[in-house]
């Protein structure tokens, strides 16, 4: 839906930071650590819990500022609750108390693989030869799934590396589309990184969660990130140091991007779920490219991208644990980009 002249009356920077806010908690980066045989049973066991309850028929959650609760300071506002949880629990699943979650509550689930093949100066999760198992989420922000809508695209990437510690969790990748979405008919077409753009304002529909999201979001960021609250960016440094030695040097890129392969076929389909479906694509497989960069002082758009691996989707399902218990943890801000 295009803003109408309404909207225009609404100051343009006030809804960029709202919409990039929402980014902070939704698409960023954390790591995480497992040793071999535990980072293999962890992978295992968030596999089958997330498998293990499929859908009969897609769902609609929708996302209203009623599910948020009573605004500011309040003990019951479920908002704050949740950007708290979010930037400081690392389980790979939690219970959401609203019974869903309250951005990106409609999406679908996959098993797969995060292969780094380019031999580059990364290190970590992007260092050659990487080749690890990955739990895949992609959803849409808010509760627009279908064809013809404004659908913001996100990925959450759960890594299981193999580590000499003992902590009991993946590793977190989330990327996004462009913040404001787009009415684009294949979401497939969407180019997902760690610092998307603005893309405009959001529609009529959903300026009175934006305001809400706004307020709370930037509460709760301001008290818990050291760097405070960044609009947009969030680094991957914690993947780049996943498996160095103490004391060696880290590489880390300054953005990470996915995309599919270019052999991906286009799927018509209304809702996004059954479009990413991969019963559509060829050995029931979608791949995406793995693109690394690093900082150019003139901007993504033109900084030296090096193809660099892919995450291949092996198994889908829609289900209420990839809904409803599927957690992804977000790392506090310890200094800007």
């Amino acid at each position: 839906m295009q803003p109408n002249k309404f909207t225009r009356c609404v100051d343009t920077a006030l809804f960029n930071s709202t919409w990039s806010l929402v980014t902070l908690y939704v698409f960023a980066i954390t790591a995480f650590t497992a040793p071999a045989s535990i980072a293999e049973n962890q992978f295992e066991s968030v596999r089958k819990i997330v498998f293990s309850d499929p859908y009969d028929q897609l769902p609609h959650y929708p996302v209203t500022k009623r599910l948020f609760g009573p605004a500011g300071d309040n003990p019951h506002n479920a908002l704050r609750a949740a950007a708290v949880r979010t930037l400081t629990s690392d389980q790979d699943l939690a219970e959401f108390p609203a019974g869903q979650k309250l951005f990106q509550p409609n999406g679908i689930c996959y098993a797969g693989r995060w292969a780094i093949h380019a031999a580059t100066r990364y290190t970590g999760l992007f260092g050659i030869g990487t080749n690890v198992p990955a739990i895949v989420r992609i959803s849409v922000m808010l509760g627009d799934t279908e064809r013809g809508a404004r659908r913001t695209l996100g990925m959450g990437v759960k890594l299981f590396p193999p580590s000499s510690d003992a902590e009991n969790h993946g590793y977190n990748l989330l990327v996004m589309d462009n913040i404001s979405g787009s009415t684009r008919a294949h979401t497939s077409h969407a180019v997902l990184d760690n610092h998307p753009e603005y893309g405009g304002l959001p529609s009529l529909g959903v300026i009175g969660t934006a305001l809400r999201i706004r307020r709370d979001m930037n509460a709760v960021d301001k008290a818990l990130s050291p760097a405070g609250p960044n609009l947009r960016y969030r680094s991957v440094s914690h993947l780049a140091a996943i498996g160095v030695t103490p004391g060696a040097v880290t590489n880390s890129p300054h953005w990470v991007r996915l995309r599919v392969a270019p052999e991906t076929p286009d799927v018509d389909a209304v809702d996004f779920r059954e479009e990413l479906a991969l019963k559509n694509y060829f050995d029931g497989r979608l791949t995406y490219d793995i693109e690394l960069a690093a900082f150019d002082t003139a901007g993504k758009t033109r900084a030296n991208w090096t193809r660099a691996g892919i995450l291949r989707l092996t198994e889908d399902v829609v289900s209420e644990s990839c809904d409803q218990r599927l957690h992804f943890g977000h790392p506090r801000l310890d200094q800007p980009p």
